[in-house]
């Protein structure tokens, strides 16, 4: 069960369908076949975002997270520790994937633009 009751939800499943993760003002990852919680992944405080998108990197190692302010953030599920937040969008991001071979991160934005992202290095190109 979601610990977040407000706003939209946005639903990711790991490739190999061994995790979930939703929320909206923060994200929670489970353990898909038996729904434990493994991690609450919290927005910054002060980013006050709303989540519309999210998408596990093939191994399941990192989630990337976009939402209404046009902010990426990165989560390394690993330590459960945010490693990042990318910028660039001017507008709310509805979509995100990483490339199948993982080396990249590709997000849609209402302001019109698709932007990919290093997923190592974790900057635009």
């Amino acid at each position: 069960m979601l610990k977040d009751s407000e706003g939209d939800y946005a639903i990711a499943m790991s490739s190999d369908g061994k995790y979930l993760a939703g929320g909206s003002r923060l994200v929670e990852v489970f353990l898909a076949e038996t729904g434990l919680r493994l991690w609450t992944l919290e927005i910054p405080s002060g980013d006050d975002d709303e989540i519309h998108t999210a998408a596990f990197n093939k191994s399941a190692t990192q989630l990337a997270a976009g939402g209404e302010k046009g902010i990426i953030y990165v989560w390394d599920l690993k330590s459960g520790q945010l490693v990042e937040t990318l910028t660039g969008h001017t507008a709310a991001i509805f979509s995100i994937e990483y490339t199948p071979d993982g080396s990249h991160i590709v997000s849609g934005s209402e302001d019109k633009t698709v932007r990919v992202w290093d997923s190592h290095s974790l900057r635009s190109r």
